[in-house]
């Protein structure tokens, strides 16, 4: 299966944020700042305005609409298992929320991207989040895997 970032390569990212800054004013206020730590400063200070829709996007620019796909969720749930095996959790947590957007709602498969979203939660230390991930795929989990 093909990256799901394959689309997401940084020049599109950036561009995508500049274009955002541009429409909420925040370009000019950035292009007056003096040093890199400035910068990086609001950068960091407006990161939620600026990044809010970028998981959105990606997932609106692969398919003609949000519709639901359980095969594509299977697949990006596998590819969140690559990810996970390899360490690289914020990469794999992106792939278990695609999977679970894309699955269908109380089915087996949301349960199953909801269970490995819950271990990079705990790999990460947000065990609230883990818990609640934990809490959404219970009902669905197969039994024969809720030991984990």
């Amino acid at each position: 299966m093909e990256s799901p970032f394959s689309d997401m390569d940084w020049l599109d990212t950036a561009s995508h944020i500049l274009d955002l800054a541009i429409q909420k004013g925040l370009y000019t206020e950035f292009s007056h700042l003096k040093s890199d730590l400035d910068r990086i400063r609001f950068l960091h200070n407006h990161r939620t305005n600026l990044l809010t829709n970028t998981f959105e996007r990606y997932l609106s620019s692969t398919s003609s609409s949000l519709t639901k796909n359980p095969t594509t969720a299977i697949n990006f749930r596998k590819k969140g298992n690559d990810y996970f095996v390899n360490k690289n959790l914020s990469r794999a947590a992106w792939c278990y929320r695609a999977s679970i957007a894309l699955s269908t709602i109380n089915s087996q498969d949301m349960a199953l991207s909801y269970g490995n979203l819950s271990a990079v939660l705990f790999e990460l230390n947000h065990y609230h989040e883990s818990i609640r991930a934990i809490q959404l795929a219970n009902d669905f989990y197969p039994n024969e895997l809720k030991f984990k």
